[in-house]
């Protein structure tokens, strides 16, 4: 850790202090539930983007973020990656499908922008609808275009 911070500039806090630290991007990625009501109010970045499942202990944490102006990239949305590649054989074709999830970040921000919709909302709008279409055909959401 001490190498690290002292290659990247960067402070080593201990892990009761993580939570109130300056900076652009929050992100959880170990324990789920950890973005809750005792820890939400002392997020100081207007990012959560991290790779923990279920990071949000409620999804009434999500909407007091989005009252905050912190944007939340919903933890299926950054994991999906790693579902795309085990439902794709090809790989080139995994690898095309993983690089759409920043156009599906940066669409779920917009839509929750514009909308003023949390963006774990907005998300779920965007799953619900792609599992809708890809259900009566019997196609792979993963071939439905939207949310990658």
């Amino acid at each position: 850790a001490e190498y690290c911070a002292q290659l990247f500039g960067a402070e080593i806090v201990s892990p009761e202090q993580i939570y109130s630290v300056h900076c652009d991007v929050f992100s959880p990625c170990a324990l789920g539930g950890s973005v809750n009501a005792n820890t939400m109010h002392l997020i100081n970045a207007r990012i959560i983007c991290g790779s923990a499942n279920n990071q949000l202990s409620s999804i009434s944490v999500g909407d007091s973020l989005h009252q905050k102006q912190i944007f939340l990239v919903p933890d299926y949305v950054v994991n999906v990656g790693g579902l795309i590649h085990i439902v794709i054989e090809s790989n080139a074709e995994a690898q095309t499908k993983v690089s759409e999830i920043y156009d599906a970040v940066i669409d779920i921000y917009r839509r929750s922008q514009k909308n003023n919709i949390p963006s774990q909302r907005i998300a779920n709008q965007m799953v619900e609808q792609i599992l809708s279409q890809a259900k009566p055909h019997g196609n792979n959401p993963c071939y439905v275009r939207g949310l990658t």
